[in-house]
């Protein structure tokens, strides 16, 4: 951060950009009190055809990008301005995976910057690489989800508790099937088999 940057674009290897989010980034992040910018992004917690996202982006106008606050948005493509991330002290390293935007992004808000979406499109392909390693991103998104709740809610006590016994619930009912499609759902049980489940849930 030593040269004079405004924005900081976070980007995964496996998204497919819009021509319009450099406009929508200018206009979105015009005032300065805003943080950061995500993005409406197809593959956020679903696998979905690119063709929708080419559907929308082909008939996106600048003149219809539109913007709200909101704190749950996906790092694999968010804008940042320099500024924010600087005094944030950057992402908590301890992650490693999953849940470090949502921490960064509370922050901010805590902060008392402003953190807010456009409609601008992004494609994202979602799990090019997790999807190989299903138990290991299903151990670090429990695990992330839980150090959010327990860092940054440490007035609602009761949150990270009731966080943990929902996961229970979800990994051992037989009647809820792996999830192929949702990728946030399959996380939450990765497999069929109750052993391996609870001891993700467990660790």
């Amino acid at each position: 951060l030593a040269r004079d940057y405004e924005w900081i674009v976070l980007c995964n290897s496996d998204i497919v950009v819009s021509q319009f989010w450099y406009p929508a980034l200018q206009a979105t992040g015009r005032s300065d009190e805003i943080g950061a910018v995500g993005f409406k992004i197809f593959g956020e917690a679903r696998r979905v055809p690119i063709e929708e996202f080419h559907d929308c982006n082909a008939s996106f106008d600048l003149r219809d990008l539109a913007w709200h606050d909101d704190i749950h948005m996906s790092g694999c493509f968010l804008a940042v301005r320099a500024s924010c991330f600087a005094s944030l002290g950057g992402f908590d390293e301890a992650y490693k995976m999953y849940a470090e935007e949502h921490d960064f992004l509370s922050r901010a808000r805590l902060a008392g910057w402003r953190t807010v979406r456009c409609n601008a499109p992004i494609y994202h392909v979602s799990e090019l690489a997790s999807r190989k390693v299903p138990l290991l991103t299903s151990y670090f998104a429990i695990r992330n989800n839980m150090r959010v709740l327990i860092k940054l809610g440490p007035r609602r006590v009761w949150s990270a508790p009731r966080y943990a016994v929902r996961v229970l619930r979800y990994m051992v009912d037989p009647s809820r099937t792996v999830d192929l499609v949702d990728s946030c759902r399959r996380r939450e049980k990765p497999t069929d088999h109750l052993l391996t489940n609870l001891n993700i849930w467990l660790r």
